[in-house]
């Protein structure tokens, strides 16, 4: 009897240092950001995501992504270890982080939140409908606009109406949550918000549009 409650004493424990070890790897180190991307919004609507990638290996590279495309840059931390910035030839950003969250960052976001890179794409083999709107005056362009993402391979079909397909197109998937595409006079950024809802932006000869799909 002794023995084996010295064996489940034994496997509790076991389990319990197991746990503990998985939440120490997995919490976030800004020094070692590598395995975090950071998604934020540029305009005081919302309407303009931007998503900031660490290198996949140790060095102090680091890209950011948005309706232009991509931007790339360098991280540094400052002396008080919580404060992180993002340094380009076009732009400086700075976010302050506390326990694995974003708790300060500049106005021109008006929100920002650090996220793990999920292992999946999360619009692979996904269909996401909405409208798109002006961005200059708000006004309706495409009511019934549509993504649809193959499982595999970065294709996706495109239309204004579900069930209508006017293109496929190749995209560069970014940090497992969002899509870049551009070709024929069009630009989109697609990107699952760590709230999950799907913002998306376009332009063409005609100017830009943002939206929200489903």
């Amino acid at each position: 009897m002794k023995i084996l409650k010295a064996i489940v004493i034994l496997l509790l424990a076991t389990a319990t240092f197991g746990g503990c070890k998985k939440e120490q790897e997995t919490q976030f180190n800004i020094h070692k950001p590598q395995g975090y991307a950071i998604i934020a919004n540029f305009d005081p609507n919302g309407r303009s995501p931007v998503v900031f990638v660490f290198p996949d290996d140790q060095k102090s590279g680091m890209k950011m992504y948005q309706l232009r495309g991509e931007i790339a840059g360098v991280y540094t931390v400052n002396g008080n270890e919580n404060e992180l910035t993002f340094a380009s030839q076009d732009a400086t950003f700075k976010f302050k982080i506390a326990a694995g969250k974003i708790i300060s960052s500049d106005q021109v976001f008006t929100k920002a939140e650090l996220i793990r890179v999920p292992t999946e794409d999360q619009l692979a083999g996904k269909t996401f409908t909405g409208a798109y709107y002006n961005s200059q005056n708000g006004a309706m362009r495409y009511p019934k606009f549509f993504y649809a993402f193959y499982p595999i391979g970065n294709k996706v079909n495109v239309g204004i109406e579900v069930g209508t397909n006017l293109r496929t197109e190749t995209y560069t998937p970014i940090g497992n949550v969002a899509a870049f595409m551009k070709g024929n006079g069009i630009t989109e950024f697609i990107v699952k918000m760590p709230d999950g809802s799907i913002m998306c932006n376009y332009r063409d000869g005609q100017g830009s549009s943002y939206g929200l799909f489903k």
